[in-house]
């Protein structure tokens, strides 16, 4: 039985001298009560936290596949490592969980489990030198609190690498704003529209291969960019050139 409650009062009982609460449960658990009456139970009190949605955990991945790309490394050893740098640790009977492995394995390249290598070492009966490491949660069973600290470390990572850390759905919204403001100047027979980046943390293709669908489909030709960053700047003014040589002709 699991649910929701929050703790109403605790007293003595004076016989037994042991401690009794009193939950304020939210479903209805009187079918395990009359089960579970009078029968010995284990009962491990937590703070209740909204599970993490799976978008989320999708996002980490996104940006755990980006970072990948840009450093040259397999998705395994950058999951792994920010999992053990913003991650939980395994806890079993309020104790951290430790395994020592061969000090030459790189940890981080290991898909059966998150590690976080510590400094401390030692050695068998033969003298071999074994790192101790921690045990870490998955993300997959990290709640909402979790999540957020993860993604917030990995967002950090990213953005040092300057790669583009705005979520599906933030980016959806920016694209809905230039629709927009796009069918707006189409309306009013324009064929040039200027547009502030400042609002966005677009840097990559993700905003400009919708830009391209915008010039190729409408008449829209010419798209000029203000507090853009580097990279938006010079990719439009690549869609730009694109867009004369592709008409010279006409």
């Amino acid at each position: 039985m699991e649910t929701k409650a929050r703790i109403h009062d605790i007293s003595i009982d004076f016989e037994s001298g042991k401690q009794v609460i009193s939950l304020v449960c939210e479903k209805d658990i009187r079918g395990e009560y009359d089960r579970l009456k009078d029968k010995e139970c284990r009962l491990k009190v937590v703070q209740y936290r909204e599970g993490r949605s799976l978008d989320a955990n999708a996002y980490f991945h996104v940006l755990v596949g980006k970072i990948a790309e840009v450093t040259d490394n397999s998705k395994v050893y950058i999951k792994n490592k920010l999992i053990a740098e913003y991650g939980q640790h395994e806890i079993i009977n309020s104790s951290l969980v430790s395994l020592p492995l061969d000090n030459d394995i790189e940890v981080y390249d290991l898909e059966f489990c998150h590690l976080q290598p510590t400094t401390q070492t030692t050695t068998n009966k033969a003298g071999k030198l074994f790192r101790i490491n921690l045990v870490m949660r998955g993300s997959h069973t990290y709640d909402t609190k979790e999540m957020s600290e993860l993604i917030k470390g990995t967002v950090a990572e990213a953005k040092e690498l300057g790669i583009e850390t705005a979520t599906p759905q933030e980016i959806k919204e920016m694209e809905e704003r230039w629709r927009v403001k796009l069918e707006k100047a189409i309306s009013n027979g324009c064929t040039e529209v200027i547009m502030d980046f400042s609002d966005t943390n677009l840097i990559d293709s993700v905003g400009i291969s919708f830009i391209i669908d915008i010039i190729k489909n409408t008449k829209i030709r010419k798209i000029k960019a203000i507090k853009a960053n580097k990279m938006v700047t010079a990719s439009l003014r690549a869609v730009n050139l694109l867009y004369i040589l592709q008409h010279s002709e006409d």
